[in-house]
Protein backbone atom coordinates (compact mmCIF):
# COMPACT_ATOMS: atom_id res chain seq x y z
CA UNK A 1 0.00 0.00 0.00
CA UNK A 2 2.82 2.40 0.84
CA UNK A 3 4.89 1.47 -2.15
CA UNK A 4 7.78 3.79 -2.87
CA UNK A 5 6.20 6.79 -1.12
CA UNK A 6 6.99 6.63 2.59
CA UNK A 7 6.00 10.26 3.25
CA UNK A 8 2.70 9.38 4.93
CA UNK A 9 4.41 6.77 7.08
CA UNK A 10 7.05 9.27 8.22
CA UNK A 11 4.37 11.86 8.93
CA UNK A 12 2.36 9.41 11.04
CA UNK A 13 5.49 8.31 12.90
CA UNK A 14 6.34 11.94 13.75
CA UNK A 15 2.78 12.49 14.94
CA UNK A 16 3.10 9.39 17.06
CA UNK A 17 6.42 10.60 18.47
CA UNK A 18 4.84 13.89 19.50
CA UNK A 19 1.98 12.04 21.13
CA UNK A 20 4.41 9.85 23.07
CA UNK A 21 6.42 12.90 24.16
CA UNK A 22 3.28 14.75 25.20
CA UNK A 23 2.12 11.72 27.14
CA UNK A 24 5.52 11.44 28.81
CA UNK A 25 5.45 15.07 29.93
CA UNK A 26 1.89 14.72 31.14
CA UNK A 27 2.76 11.53 33.00
CA UNK A 28 5.76 13.17 34.65
CA UNK A 29 3.64 16.09 35.80
CA UNK A 30 0.97 13.70 37.02
CA UNK A 31 3.62 11.81 38.97
CA UNK A 32 4.82 15.03 40.55
CA UNK A 33 1.26 16.02 41.46
CA UNK A 34 0.54 12.58 42.87
CA UNK A 35 3.75 12.71 44.91
CA UNK A 36 2.79 16.12 46.26
CA UNK A 37 -0.70 14.91 47.06
CA UNK A 38 0.75 11.80 48.66
CA UNK A 39 3.01 13.95 50.83
CA UNK A 40 0.02 16.00 51.93
CA UNK A 41 -1.95 12.86 52.70
CA UNK A 42 0.94 11.31 54.61
CA UNK A 43 1.47 14.53 56.55
CA UNK A 44 -2.25 14.72 57.32
CA UNK A 45 -2.33 11.10 58.46
CA UNK A 46 0.72 11.72 60.64
CA UNK A 47 -0.92 14.80 62.15
CA UNK A 48 -4.17 12.95 62.76
CA UNK A 49 -2.33 10.00 64.27
CA UNK A 50 -0.30 12.30 66.54
CA UNK A 51 -3.51 14.03 67.57
CA UNK A 52 -5.24 10.76 68.36
CA UNK A 53 -2.25 9.56 70.37
CA UNK A 54 -2.19 12.83 72.31
CA UNK A 55 -5.92 12.58 73.00
CA UNK A 56 -5.52 8.96 74.06
CA UNK A 57 -2.72 9.87 76.47
CA UNK A 58 -4.79 12.70 77.94
CA UNK A 59 -7.84 10.49 78.33
CA UNK A 60 -5.79 7.76 79.97
CA UNK A 61 -4.12 10.25 82.31
CA UNK A 62 -7.52 11.70 83.28
CA UNK A 63 -8.82 8.25 84.23
CA UNK A 64 -5.69 7.43 86.22
CA UNK A 65 -5.87 10.77 88.06
CA UNK A 66 -9.49 10.22 89.05
CA UNK A 67 -8.66 6.73 90.29
CA UNK A 68 -5.73 8.00 92.38
CA UNK A 69 -7.52 11.03 93.82
CA UNK A 70 -10.59 8.98 94.71
CA UNK A 71 -8.38 6.39 96.41
CA UNK A 72 -6.63 9.13 98.40
CA UNK A 73 -10.03 10.41 99.51
CA UNK A 74 -11.23 6.85 100.31
CA UNK A 75 -14.32 7.21 98.11
CA UNK A 76 -15.58 5.50 94.96
CA UNK A 77 -14.65 6.98 91.60
CA UNK A 78 -18.26 7.72 90.60
CA UNK A 79 -19.11 9.51 93.86
CA UNK A 80 -15.83 11.39 93.72
CA UNK A 81 -16.48 12.65 90.18
CA UNK A 82 -20.00 13.77 91.08
CA UNK A 83 -18.66 15.71 94.04
CA UNK A 84 -15.86 17.17 91.92
CA UNK A 85 -18.36 18.53 89.40
CA UNK A 86 -20.26 20.23 92.22
CA UNK A 87 -17.21 21.61 94.03
CA UNK A 88 -15.93 23.26 90.84
CA UNK A 89 -18.84 25.68 91.23
CA UNK A 90 -17.19 26.99 94.43
CA UNK A 91 -13.69 27.09 92.92
CA UNK A 92 -12.38 23.69 94.01
CA UNK A 93 -10.70 21.47 91.45
CA UNK A 94 -10.69 17.73 92.08
CA UNK A 95 -7.19 17.80 93.64
CA UNK A 96 -8.43 20.20 96.32
CA UNK A 97 -11.54 18.09 96.90
CA UNK A 98 -9.39 15.00 97.37
CA UNK A 99 -7.20 16.84 99.88
CA UNK A 100 -10.23 18.00 101.89
CA UNK A 101 -11.77 14.52 102.01
CA UNK A 102 -8.42 13.13 103.08
CA UNK A 103 -8.28 15.71 105.88
CA UNK A 104 -11.82 14.75 106.93
CA UNK A 105 -10.81 11.10 107.20
CA UNK A 106 -7.61 12.00 109.06
CA UNK A 107 -9.36 14.31 111.56
CA UNK A 108 -12.12 11.85 112.38
CA UNK A 109 -9.59 9.01 112.56
CA UNK A 110 -7.47 11.08 114.95
CA UNK A 111 -10.41 11.71 117.26
CA UNK A 112 -11.54 8.06 117.16
CA UNK A 113 -8.04 6.94 118.11
CA UNK A 114 -7.15 9.54 120.75
CA UNK A 115 -10.35 11.30 121.82
CA UNK A 116 -8.56 14.56 121.12
CA UNK A 117 -7.51 16.73 118.21
CA UNK A 118 -9.22 19.48 116.19
CA UNK A 119 -12.64 17.79 116.40
CA UNK A 120 -12.67 17.53 120.19
CA UNK A 121 -14.65 20.80 120.49
CA UNK A 122 -17.31 19.49 118.11
CA UNK A 123 -17.81 16.23 120.00
CA UNK A 124 -17.77 17.97 123.39
CA UNK A 125 -19.85 21.07 122.57
CA UNK A 126 -22.09 20.21 119.61
CA UNK A 127 -22.60 16.44 119.36
CA UNK A 128 -24.23 15.95 122.81
CA UNK A 129 -26.80 18.68 122.09
CA UNK A 130 -28.22 16.93 119.04
CA UNK A 131 -27.66 13.29 119.96
CA UNK A 132 -24.86 12.30 117.58
CA UNK A 133 -21.90 10.21 118.69
CA UNK A 134 -18.40 9.40 117.49
CA UNK A 135 -19.55 5.86 116.72
CA UNK A 136 -22.05 7.21 114.20
CA UNK A 137 -19.23 8.94 112.32
CA UNK A 138 -16.96 5.90 112.53
CA UNK A 139 -19.23 3.96 110.18
CA UNK A 140 -19.29 6.64 107.47
CA UNK A 141 -17.19 7.39 104.41
CA UNK A 142 -15.46 10.78 104.14
CA UNK A 143 -18.26 12.47 102.13
CA UNK A 144 -20.99 11.09 104.41
CA UNK A 145 -19.06 12.09 107.54
CA UNK A 146 -18.60 15.57 106.12
CA UNK A 147 -22.31 15.86 105.39
CA UNK A 148 -23.35 14.65 108.86
CA UNK A 149 -20.87 17.10 110.39
CA UNK A 150 -22.43 20.06 108.55
CA UNK A 151 -25.99 18.87 109.16
CA UNK A 152 -25.19 18.52 112.87
CA UNK A 153 -23.85 22.09 113.03
CA UNK A 154 -26.99 23.34 111.26
CA UNK A 155 -29.22 21.40 113.64
CA UNK A 156 -27.36 22.84 116.62
CA UNK A 157 -28.10 26.33 115.30
CA UNK A 158 -24.53 27.64 115.43
CA UNK A 159 -23.79 31.16 114.25
CA UNK A 160 -21.97 31.86 110.99
CA UNK A 161 -18.79 32.62 112.91
CA UNK A 162 -19.05 29.33 114.80
CA UNK A 163 -19.82 27.48 111.57
CA UNK A 164 -16.64 28.89 110.02
CA UNK A 165 -14.62 27.91 113.10
CA UNK A 166 -15.84 24.31 113.06
CA UNK A 167 -15.47 23.95 109.28
CA UNK A 168 -11.90 25.23 109.26
CA UNK A 169 -11.08 22.89 112.16
CA UNK A 170 -12.14 20.06 109.88
CA UNK A 171 -10.15 21.12 106.78
CA UNK A 172 -8.62 24.28 105.37
CA UNK A 173 -11.07 26.19 103.13
CA UNK A 174 -13.85 23.71 103.95
CA UNK A 175 -16.15 26.69 104.69
CA UNK A 176 -16.44 27.29 100.95
CA UNK A 177 -18.32 23.98 100.64
CA UNK A 178 -21.22 25.15 102.80
CA UNK A 179 -23.47 26.27 99.91
CA UNK A 180 -23.29 22.70 98.58
CA UNK A 181 -23.73 20.94 101.93
CA UNK A 182 -26.59 22.89 103.44
CA UNK A 183 -30.06 21.31 103.55
CA UNK A 184 -28.53 17.85 103.79
CA UNK A 185 -26.36 18.37 100.70
CA UNK A 186 -29.23 19.04 98.33
CA UNK A 187 -27.20 21.20 95.93
CA UNK A 188 -24.26 18.79 95.94
CA UNK A 189 -26.57 15.92 95.02
CA UNK A 190 -28.38 17.95 92.35
CA UNK A 191 -25.21 18.98 90.54
CA UNK A 192 -23.70 15.50 90.75
CA UNK A 193 -26.82 13.77 89.46
CA UNK A 194 -27.09 16.27 86.61
CA UNK A 195 -23.48 15.60 85.62
CA UNK A 196 -24.11 11.87 85.56
CA UNK A 197 -27.34 12.27 83.59
CA UNK A 198 -25.59 14.36 80.91
CA UNK A 199 -22.68 11.92 80.48
CA UNK A 200 -19.95 13.86 82.29
CA UNK A 201 -19.08 11.04 84.67
CA UNK A 202 -16.79 8.18 83.64
CA UNK A 203 -18.10 4.83 84.80
CA UNK A 204 -15.94 2.22 86.50
CA UNK A 205 -15.31 0.22 83.32
CA UNK A 206 -14.17 3.34 81.47
CA UNK A 207 -11.74 4.26 84.24
CA UNK A 208 -10.31 0.75 84.32
CA UNK A 209 -9.88 0.92 80.53
CA UNK A 210 -8.10 4.26 80.95
CA UNK A 211 -5.72 2.72 83.48
CA UNK A 212 -4.98 -0.14 81.09
CA UNK A 213 -4.46 2.31 78.22
CA UNK A 214 -2.10 4.40 80.34
CA UNK A 215 -0.10 1.27 81.16
CA UNK A 216 0.05 0.29 77.47
CA UNK A 217 1.12 3.79 76.40
CA UNK A 218 3.86 3.81 79.04
CA UNK A 219 5.13 0.42 77.90
CA UNK A 220 5.08 1.55 74.26
CA UNK A 221 6.99 4.71 75.13
CA UNK A 222 9.60 2.72 77.03
CA UNK A 223 9.96 0.25 74.16
CA UNK A 224 10.45 3.06 71.63
CA UNK A 225 12.99 4.74 73.89
CA UNK A 226 14.92 1.48 74.28
CA UNK A 227 14.85 0.88 70.50
CA UNK A 228 16.15 4.37 69.75
CA UNK A 229 18.90 4.05 72.36
CA UNK A 230 19.93 0.68 70.95
CA UNK A 231 20.04 2.06 67.39
CA UNK A 232 22.20 4.98 68.52
CA UNK A 233 24.60 2.77 70.42
CA UNK A 234 24.91 0.37 67.48
CA UNK A 235 26.10 3.30 65.37
CA UNK A 236 28.21 4.89 68.06
CA UNK A 237 31.41 4.96 65.96
CA UNK A 238 29.72 6.93 63.18
CA UNK A 239 28.13 9.28 65.68
CA UNK A 240 31.45 9.86 67.42
CA UNK A 241 33.04 10.69 64.07
CA UNK A 242 30.16 13.00 63.24
CA UNK A 243 30.54 14.76 66.60
CA UNK A 244 34.30 15.16 65.98
CA UNK A 245 33.74 16.62 62.51
CA UNK A 246 31.10 19.02 63.78
CA UNK A 247 33.35 20.08 66.64
CA UNK A 248 36.22 20.73 64.21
Amino acid sequence: KIGADVFELQKKMKDGERSVNDFSETSNQMAINVAKAGAVVITSIAAITAGVITMAKEAAAAGVEIKNLAAQASVGTTDFQKMAVATRTVGFEQEKLSDILKDVNDKFGDYMATGAGPLADFFEQIAPKIGVTADMFAQLSGPDALQLYVSSLEKAGVSQQEMTFYMEALASDATRLLPLLRDNGREMARLGDEAQRTGRIMDTDTIEAAIELDRAMSEMGQSLKTAVNSALLENSEELIELARVMTD
